[in-house]
């Protein structure tokens, strides 16, 4: 899981926009062979004024674990 920079949203007052995606599952690092399959692709809800870099971190990431899990029920 990538990151969350939240220096960005602070500086810009821009949302941020947190995405889930299962491609790894076609397309597994570091491999340049690709396999056939559904991708899934799940958009979460704007997140605004994130005081704490940390503290939103470990929210999104709970909630991308969370939602990766329904996916991988789903497939």
């Amino acid at each position: 899981m990538q990151e969350v920079d939240s220096s960005l949203q602070k500086k810009k007052q821009v949302p941020v926009l947190p995405i889930v995606h299962n491609s790894g599952d076609c397309w597994p690092a570091p491999r340049f062979l690709k396999f056939p399959g559904k991708i899934n692709l799940t958009i979460g809800a704007p997140v605004e004024n994130i005081e704490s870099s940390a503290e939103a971190a470990k929210e999104m990431e709970e909630w991308a674990r969370q939602k990766l899990e329904l996916i991988k029920l789903k497939n």
